[in-house]
C-alpha cells in the first residue's frame, strides 16, 4: 500500500448541525508508516509526510500511538475545545501543533520517546535521534486560548515547546507537570497573549551532546512580548543557560532550582522586559560567574535567592532591585 504524502492520514471533521454531531473522536489506534524506514548506517534523512491526524472543530483524540509519524497531530484549523489524552510515540519533525484554538483545549498524558528508533542497532538509532534532536519540536502553540496542558514529557527534541503569535493572537494557559529531557531549548517563545502562561512543576534537562544552544527558557528578541510565570522548576543537565529573556513581557520565576550552567555564562540573562526572580536556588553556580545578568531591562526584582558561590550584578541598572540574596 502506498501512503499519500500530500494529505493527512486521518481527518477528524465533525459535520455540525443540522446534519449531525458537533464533535468527532479517535480512540485506540496505533499508526505506523512502513515507508519511514530506519537507517542502515550513521546518516539519515526522514521521509516527509503531512500530519498524521488533522482535526477540525471539537475533537477528542485518545489512546493513540504515533510510532514514527513525521508530523503527529494538527489542531490548527479551529479545533477549539479539543481533548488530547494518552498519546505516545516518536513524531519526527513536529509532535502536536495547536493554532486557532479558542475556548480551552486540553492536552494530557503525552509521552514522546524513542519508541521507534530504539528498535534499531546503536549506530542507525543514533542517526535518527541526532536528526530529531537538531530539528524536532514536541509541541507548538501558535494561537491557543487558555490551553490546559498536564503530564507531558518529551525526550530528545530540539525544542520542547514553541510559542508564537499568529495574526496578533497568541497563547495563554496553564501547564503543569511538564518535562523535557535531552533538549536544545525547553520553552522557546516568540510571543504569548497578555494573560500569559503559568507553568508549575517544570523540568528541563539540556542535551548531553554538543548541540547548541542548550537553554531552558528562551524569550527571543522581536516586536512581541511574552509573559511566563514559572513555579517549582528545575533546570539541569548539560545546560548553557537556564533563561535568556530578551524581549518585552514579564518573567516570574520562583521556588526553582538551577543546577548547571556553562562557566562564564550567566544562568539567567535579562536584557529586556520585566522580571521577578525570587526564592530560587542556584545550586549549580560556578564561582565568580553571574547567576543573574541584567542589562537594558525594565523593572527587575531579585530577592531571596540562594547563590551557592555565584554572584549578582555589582552595579545593576536603574529599575533593578536586589535584596536578601545570599
Amino acid at each position: 500500500m502506498a501512503f499519500d504524502t500530500t494529505t493527512p492520514f486521518i481527518t477528524l471533521a465533525p459535520p455540525g448541525p443540522p446534519n449531525g454531531s458537533t464533535a468527532a473522536a479517535l480512540d485506540g489506534v496505533t499508526i505506523f508508516y512502513p515507508g519511514q524506514t530506519l537507517p542502515t548506517g550513521s546518516s539519515w534523512t526522514p521521509k516527509v509526510y503531512p500530519y498524521t491526524i488533522q482535526a477540525y472543530g471539537d475533537t477528542a483524540i485518545e489512546n493513540v500511538m504515533l510510532l514514527n509519524s513525521y508530523q503527529g497531530i494538527n489542531l490548527t484549523t479551529g479545533a477549539g475545545r479539543h481533548i488530547v489524552n494518552n498519546v505516545f510515540g516518536q513524531p519526527i519533525l513536529n509532535g502536536i501543533k495547536v493554532q486557532q484554538s479558542q475556548d480551552v483545549g486540553r492536552i494530557s498524558n503525552v509521552h514522546f520517546w524513542i519508541f521507534w528508533s530504539a528498535q534499531s542497532a546503536a549506530t542507525p538509532r543514533a542517526a535518527v535521534e541526532n536528526w530529531i534532536r537538531r530539528n524536532g519540536t514536541a509541541f507548538i502553540f501558535a494561537d491557543a486560548e487558555w490551553e490546559i496542558v498536564h503530564d507531558v514529557f518529551a525526550w530528545g527534541y530540539y525544542v520542547g515547546m514553541n510559542f508564537g503569535p499568529v495574526g496578533g493572537a497568541a497563547t495563554s494557559g496553564q501547564m503543569s507537570n511538564v518535562a523535557f529531557d535531552d533538549t536544545g531549548v525547553g520553552l522557546d517563545s516568540y510571543g504569548t497573549s497578555i494573560a500569559g502562561i503559568t507553568f508549575s512543576n517544570l523540568t528541563i534537562s539540556a542535551s548531553t551532546d554538543t548541540l547548541t544552544p542548550r537553554v531552558g527558557i528562551w524569550n527571543h528578541s522581536n516586536s512581541n512580548f511574552s509573559n511566563f510565570n514559572v513555579v517549582n522548576g528545575i533546570f539541569f543537565g548539560n545546560m548553557q543557560q537556564a533563561v535568556i529573556w530578551e524581549q518585552p513581557g514579564l518573567l516570574m520565576l520562583s521556588n526553582s532550582r538551577i543546577e548547571s550552567v556553562t562557566a562564564g555564562t550567566p544562568a539567567i540573562k535579562v536584557s529586556a522586559g520585566d522580571a521577578m526572580i525570587q526564592n530560587n536556588a542556584f545550586t549549580g553556580a560556578v564561582a565568580g560567574t553571574l547567576d543573574v545578568s541584567v542589562t537594558s531591562a525594565g523593572r527587575v526584582l531579585i530577592t531571596g535567592n540562594s547563590l551557592y558561590g555565584g554572584t549578582l550584578p555589582a552595579s545593576p541598572p536603574a529599575g533593578t532591585h536586589l535584596a536578601n540574596n545570599w
